[in-house]
């Protein structure tokens, strides 16, 4: 299993079964190492965060 992180020293799981890849999904040399080898992905990406958006 791989997973992307932005700030893998935050991730407190340790797997032997687990490989982190540091980086941001928008930035596409971060996916490409990401899915290097994958046969199989699932995203579980949201939205952004919503701004204030002021409707005055």
């Amino acid at each position: 299993m791989k997973l992307l992180l932005r700030h893998p020293e935050n991730f407190m799981v340790k797997n032997p079964l687990i490989e982190w890849v540091k980086g941001d999904a928008r930035d596409q040399k971060a996916i490409d190492l990401l899915l290097e080898g994958c046969d199989i992905v699932i995203s579980t990406l949201g939205q952004p965060k919503r701004r204030e958006v002021n409707l005055q």
